[in-house]
């Protein structure tokens, strides 16, 4: 029991599985080729990726949680292998894509990223006229909060101690006197930077990732209203689909490829399923499907570190150079505004 929390599967090997290279099924025992960026493609065991230590911390054991979800997985696909129809499905595959999609580490690290860029933006912006705006406005909220903690008496006792000026008067020009200057802008910019690039900021987003899972599992209903899909199957006879490490992904309007990061940015959703098989989800209508290489490139595309297949040719080791080309979560200009915000 200790070792199975230790090793937490972010993707589940009942998927992995199912993209094996060969098995020995009455054994349990399955292998299949992992393809990383930053090393050499090999063939392992499912038991040994797609899955980080701890990877869902120490307090809350959510792999028994993600147990029952994945039971439901292998009985749902089981059935759709076998009559190829998705319809009894729907409602599960729209909860069980929304919950893999979030729970691999390829979600976790792009959301580290882009709260790093949004205070490093934020950094940037410290010493700008609206900086210094926001921060007159903070501490006239400040200062009238802190004054308020005095009685008269002491406030008045204050005073005499200030050269007769009233508190609230000091410390308003004390405080904007350093905004004005840039001291207090210097100060801000110094802890953002810090916090972009410290323990801080990754313990934070791994808690947050830990507890919004945990609370997400618990819910009768998974996904949010707004993510919703009509499921078709499709095969692919020619064995060739990989499993990127973000496992699904999607187009948008201009059908890009890119991560599933919410409920509402999206047309299509590509779910390979198998190296044969692809589940895909439409929002509104059916559009032009892809070929079996434009999945495996925008698999490849919307992964961050490594991918899965059954098998190890000169194609898919090219993929391997596409890898992290789409994974941002938010673009410059949807960054911008959330710094400005900050």
């Amino acid at each position: 029991m200790a070792s199975r929390k230790k090793r937490n599967h972010f993707i589940p090997r009942a998927l992995l599985n199912r993209f094996s290279s060969r098995s020995e099924p009455k054994r349990g025992i399955y292998w299949i080729w992992w393809h990383p960026t930053d090393g050499e493609s090999k063939e392992v065991s499912t038991r040994d990726v797609g899955l980080g230590k701890f990877f869902y911390g120490k307090e809350v054991d959510l792999e028994e949680q993600f147990a029952v979800i994945e039971g439901q997985l292998g009985s749902a696909l089981a059935a759709i292998d076998q009559s190829g129809c998705t319809d009894d499905y729907e409602v599960f595959l729209n909860d069980y894509t929304w919950v893999q999609a979030i729970r691999t580490r390829s979600f976790r690290e792009r959301f580290r990223q882009t709260a790093e860029r949004v205070f490093v933006g934020a950094a940037n912006k410290a010493h700008s006229d609206e900086a210094k705006l926001s921060f007159k406005n903070a501490a006239n909220e400040q200062i009238a909060s802190f004054a308020s903690q005095f009685s008269p008496e002491q406030l008045a006792l204050i005073q005499s101690r200030l050269g007769d000026i009233p508190l609230n008067e000091f410390l308003d020009t004390s405080i904007k006197k350093e905004i004005e200057s840039g001291v207090f802008s210097s100060i801000f910019e110094r802890h953002l930077r810090a916090f972009a690039q410290g323990d801080d900021l990754i313990k934070g987003v791994e808690k947050g990732h830990q507890t919004a899972l945990s609370q997400m599992l618990t819910e009768s209903k998974i996904s949010p209203d707004k993510f919703q899909a009509k499921w078709i199957l499709r095969r692919y006879p020619s064995e060739s689909l990989i499993l990127g490490d973000s496992c699904i992904f999607t187009l948008d309007s201009q059908n890009l490829p890119h991560p599933l990061n919410d409920a509402i940015n999206w047309t299509t959703l590509y779910f390979p399923i198998s190296p044969t098989q692809c589940l895909i989800g439409h929002r509104t209508r059916e559009s032009a499907l892809l070929t079996a290489a434009q999945i495996n490139v925008a698999s490849a595309k919307s992964s961050l570190e490594q991918f899965f297949a059954c098998k190890k040719n000169e194609e898919i080791l090219a993929l391997k150079s596409l890898v992290e080309a789409n994974t941002e979560m938010l673009s410059a200009v949807e960054i911008d505004d959330v710094t400005s915000s900050v």
